[in-house]
């Protein structure tokens, strides 16, 4: 059995009005639980991956008009300051694969009215 894999999952909320309707993290088909469990009111959560777990997906949904965008992946460390990488709005749900060990940050705004909250 190998090292396990952490991921961080944060989101711009301010402390206003919740704008997530819905996020949660996937390994293929089966749900990966994040701690604590997703209140739209919440903005950082962390998962930890199962040893067999090489990728996850995330979805997020956001409420009304607002939108998500501003989307990052940062897979060293989960430090942005050693690498980031810009995500593009279409490949949001698409898998993102990690390694034994390997700690990711994937961070990303609800925007409302073209302004983060």
């Amino acid at each position: 059995m190998g090292p396990w894999r952490w991921l961080a999952a944060l989101s711009s909320l301010g402390a206003g009005e919740p704008l997530l309707e819905h996020l949660y993290l996937k390994f293929d088909s089966q749900p990966v639980d994040l701690q604590p469990k997703f209140s739209p009111t919440i903005a950082k959560y962390q998962a930890m991956l199962d040893w067999k777990m090489s990728r996850f997906a995330v979805r997020a949904g956001a409420q009304g008009d607002a939108v998500i965008n501003n989307i990052f992946l940062c897979p060293k460390e989960g430090n942005c300051l050693k690498e980031q990488q810009q995500v593009a709005l279409l490949a949001f749900t698409e898998a993102v694969p990690v390694e034994e060990g390997q700690i990711v940050l994937f961070a990303f705004d609800v925007m409302e009215a073209g302004v983060a909250k």
